[in-house]
């Protein structure tokens, strides 16, 4: 129960510090006093500490970009505020997870109700309007 435990404030912490430039596998495996082997084996599943962070960023910055409040940002900036420092690559990456590119993620905002009692969709059926 007691590695249960620090499972979950490890993943507590990182959700907390996921925007932290600081944020990476060795400071996580220093701060919790784990060794690599044995960090790596709560995220197996999700391939990995780092493939897990990256996930929670994508997630955000996807969240970011389908967000009115955000829509002065630019995608490099929106890239960079979610820890990429490489817009290309941050655009691949998003591609690759969510099927539409920022800028499909972005224009499609609009197509969300605008009034909750209508029915919030799914994110999968939401992403499905944009093929």
């Amino acid at each position: 129960h007691l590695q249960c435990l620090k499972a979950l404030r490890v993943r507590r912490h990182i959700r907390r510090n996921l925007l932290s430039p600081e944020l990476t596998p060795k400071a996580i495996a220093d701060r919790f006093q784990l060794s690599r082997t044995q960090l790596y084996r709560y995220f197996e599943a999700e391939g990995g500490v780092a493939a897990h962070i990256r996930n929670l960023r994508l997630e955000r910055a996807f969240a970011a970009l389908a967000d009115a409040r955000w829509g002065h940002q630019s995608i490099q900036a929106i890239a960079e505020e979610h820890g990429f420092s490489c817009e290309p690559h941050f655009s691949r990456l998003f591609r690759r997870t969510f099927g539409v590119t920022p800028s499909q993620a972005r224009r499609a905002e609009a197509a969300l109700p605008t009034d909750p009692s209508s029915g919030w969709p799914t994110l999968q059926s939401w992403l499905g309007r944009l093929t």
